[in-house]
């Protein structure tokens, strides 16, 4: 890990360390920096340790999909353009939820409609299709399923074939080994 990636984590841990007192203590109260009355052994600072470590084990699954998380560019280095197979591009790859599709085009020259599958057969969007003009649109893939995406641009789907299908899968995270068996 480069020196920017421990930047980072060192973060991460910085403000899951700060929500973890906040969610203790709530928003408005003063952490408790003595605490006389108390045991040292249960002071909060005392037991953090092992609270973050549940904290932790309980919240990794949020943060474990994202880290894992793929980006496509469609169509690779060609981008977003006519007379390119979108259909041969995506043969062979897996999208899962929580997964980015980018699609990078000169700007101006193309767009990005997301449409059903009936749209994608005739090449035509709804009324009120809103379209992605910026050349370089990412769209989260948020949901299971099928996707549908077509350029919207003169003839560019129907003639050229600029357009894209795919299905997205579910998250895919290998569940991490339990500390008996890790220790075995």
């Amino acid at each position: 890990m480069d020196e920017n990636g421990t930047k980072g984590l060192m973060v991460m841990i910085m403000l899951l360390v700060t929500l973890l007192l906040v969610w203790k203590y709530g928003e408005d109260s003063q952490l408790p920096l003595s605490a006389p009355h108390m045991p040292p052994s249960l002071h909060p600072l005392a037991v953090l340790p092992s609270r973050l470590l549940s904290f932790s084990t309980d919240y990794a699954a949020i943060l474990v999909p994202s880290i894992l998380a793929t980006e496509f560019v469609v169509g690779d280095d060609k981008g977003w353009t006519i007379n390119f197979d979108y259909q041969a591009w995506a043969q062979g790859k897996e999208f899962h939820v929580g997964d980015t599709l980018v699609f990078k085009y000169k700007e101006g020259a193309h767009n990005v409609l997301k449409v059903n599958g009936t749209g994608f057969q005739q090449c035509a969007a709804p009324a009120g299709t809103e379209a992605l003009i910026s050349g370089s649109d990412v769209i989260p893939l948020a949901l299971l399923g099928r996707k549908w995406y077509i350029c919207g641009v003169a003839k560019h789907c129907e003639v050229e074939n600029q357009k894209l299908f795919i299905t997205v899968l579910p998250q895919t995270v290998s569940p991490a080994p339990s500390p008996i068996s890790a220790a075995n």
